[in-house]
């Protein structure tokens, strides 16, 4: 779970977004190698090698968890805000950081 959240969060996005094939409308073609060329950061190759969670880990897995047990929630879009925010400190990303991704997404994906 902790992995799918991770590829479906807009620092993984963008990231993939900056190396992949753009195809006809806001669609994107994303290769095997361009999935394997991503930065997986470290709390999430410990989990992956050890099964060992930290908090930001254990935080990422119960808030998807959440949203994919119902997506319509009220609280949706504050849910995954502080998801991209979880995976934005799993990088070292700073809210300026964050926001210049949120611009850049917003340009590739109208």
């Amino acid at each position: 779970m902790a992995f799918t959240a991770w590829l479906n969060l807009l620092p993984v996005r963008a990231y993939k977004a900056a190396y992949t094939d753009r195809l006809r409308g806001s669609y994107f073609q994303h290769f095997a190698w361009t999935v394997a060329c991503l930065p997986v950061p470290r709390p999430l190759l410990r989990l992956w090698r050890d099964g060992e969670r930290d908090e930001q880990v254990r935080r990422l897995i119960a808030i998807s968890e959440q949203l994919h047990e119902n997506p319509d929630r009220p609280n949706a879009s504050e849910l995954e805000a502080e998801l991209a925010e979880i995976v934005a400190a799993l990088y070292g990303l700073t809210d300026e950081d964050l926001n210049a991704l949120c611009r850049y997404w917003s340009f590739v994906r109208p």
